[in-house]
């Protein structure tokens, strides 16, 4: 028998897209799933349908139900309750090809990898796709390639959990950090470390839904603005490993993305002066730190002292720029 695939679904209110998801996972063509669901204090019929599908008995379901405390905590909570060789994330926004384990397994096997990354189609809410294919061809990276790829920002590798298969032993000793925005990059550089070999595959077996309703695609709120904090670790654990420390650039590159982005969508979302005033001081304090500490572009350091001067400045730039 082929081994064990654990595929985790994490879950928050997801009635309405739920049973196309959990469809797409137990007629997998690959025969030996494990279905993980953790719910996360959903207050629809959510519940009702996993329990539906568990009576079914078509594949192995195990059911984790947690109070509502986030994507990060319900992530947690899969894989500890995963029993599979190998790992597999789907959105309950989301759905999947009926063969794609079957051949990311077939893959991994073949290239004897430790993780495989296959493209997507772009899913939406009227049922129409488009592709959104940027491999076109098998490719094979070693572990510093991989985490080149990952941190550069090509795209290549990409940041988010799902889209692959994992060795679950990749999990073990990993630090999880708490992150209501980034909890998928706070994991990856730790996971590509340990990756000897990975394959990304051009075809498209995931369907990655536009909606922004799942519990891991939600819009910017205050208590998100903890992008910059993962950005932090990661410059880190590059410095303390040399062969990474030509990467330090790009996290230093992307903390100051994030940093661009939540300027700018604190403006256009609807929150408390208060919260609002919180949320600039720590950007501020951040801008500081970075300018201090980090090499930086002209263009990067004229928009960051714009934000630390006048943040209601660069929101209306921000805005126009993204019409």
């Amino acid at each position: 028998m082929n081994e064990k695939i654990s595929v985790v679904v994490r879950c928050w209110n997801s009635g309405k897209t739920l049973r196309r998801c959990l469809d797409s996972i137990v007629n997998q063509t690959y025969d030996n799933i494990q279905l993980v669901v953790v719910d996360d204090g959903s207050t629809d019929n959510s519940i009702d349908i996993i329990r539906e599908y568990i009576e079914e008995g078509n594949v192995e379901i195990k059911l984790v139900r947690q109070e509502h405390k986030g994507a990060f905590f319900a992530l947690k909570n899969g894989v500890k309750n995963a029993t599979g060789t190998w790992l597999g994330f789907v959105d309950t926004d989301d759905c999947i090809d009926l063969d794609m384990y079957q051949a990311m397994y077939r893959t991994a096997l073949q290239y004897k990898a430790e993780c495989v990354q296959c493209e997507n189609y772009f899913l939406d809410e009227d049922g129409g796709t488009k592709e959104n294919q940027r491999v076109k061809e098998l490719l094979v990276f070693d572990r510093l390639q991989t985490m080149e790829h990952f941190v550069n920002g090509t795209s290549i590798v990409r940041s988010g959990l799902c889209y692959k298969l994992y060795k679950h032993s990749l999990f073990e000793d990993v630090s999880w950090i708490p992150s209501h925005l980034a909890e998928d990059i706070a994991l990856m550089y730790q996971l590509y470390h340990k990756v000897d070999v990975f394959i990304c595959l051009p075809n498209m077996y995931y369907y990655t839904s536009r909606s922004l309703n799942s519990l891991t695609r939600k819009q910017f709120v205050v208590q998100k603005y903890d992008l910059h904090d993962v950005y932090d670790r990661m410059k880190e654990f590059f410095r303390q490993h040399k062969e990474y420390e030509n990467l330090v650039q790009y996290a230093v590159n992307s903390q100051i993305g994030s940093i661009f982005y939540s300027a700018g969508e604190m403006y256009k979302v609807k929150i408390a002066s208060q919260e609002r005033n919180i949320l600039i001081k720590e950007i501020k304090e951040d801008i500081k730190k970075i300018l201090s500490n980090e090499r930086c572009s002209f263009k990067q350091k004229f928009l960051l002292n714009m934000i630390y001067s006048a943040p209601w400045l660069y929101a209306i730039m921000y805005k126009l720029s993204n019409r």
